[in-house]
């Protein structure tokens, strides 16, 4: 199937440690557990340092998603607290 728009690859803004796995599952379309387990798995098999390494290098080089327009009504009610901080 093809697209009609070609997606790039972004870190994710929600990620853990640099958005590089959740950036790279949503690029995959695959779940971010199967990423993260893939990569503990490289990490612990390879000795640490190529994969920490690449992991570096690639939030240095793959840029951050862009920040979507979000409209939110902002007030002071109580249920309008998680929304406001802490899903910007």
């Amino acid at each position: 199937m093809r697209y009609s728009t070609r997606r790039r690859l972004y870190r994710s803004r929600s990620g853990i440690i640099w958005g590089v796995c959740q950036g790279l599952a949503d690029w995959l379309e695959v779940p971010v557990g199967v990423v993260r387990t893939i990569c503990i798995v490289i990490l612990v098999l390879s000795g640490f340092f190529p994969l920490a390494a690449i992991y570096a290098l690639a939030a240095l080089l793959i840029p951050v998603e862009p920040v979507a327009q979000k409209s939110y009504h902002y007030s002071f009610h109580e249920h309008d607290w998680d929304r406001k901080f802490y899903h910007n």
